[in-house]
């Protein structure tokens, strides 16, 4: 999520917050890898997983299909970093 999140910091989730109705930056388990992705509910039980880093290119994932292994874990509501 570099430039937004930058390696190393700390974010707060609030988990709580796992539909993602509300596009926002939020973690995810996706197969069995965590990661910290903006997320974008399309119609039809999907969702746009974009990263704010260029480099990385959006996908979407069909939320109703069981076999796509995608949760959302809540979303980032803070995030601190040293300086």
């Amino acid at each position: 999520m570099d430039p937004v999140l930058k390696d190393r910091d700390v974010i707060m989730l609030d988990t709580s917050r796992r539909d993602a109705n509300h596009e926002g930056i939020y973690v995810i388990r996706l197969d069995d890898m965590l990661m910290v992705k903006q997320l974008q509910r399309l119609p039809g039980w999907k969702l746009r997983v974009s990263s704010a880093n260029p480099a990385y290119a959006s996908f979407d994932v069909d939320l109703s299909n069981a076999e796509e292994g995608v949760a959302v874990i809540g979303k980032v509501v803070w995030f601190g970093r040293q300086t």
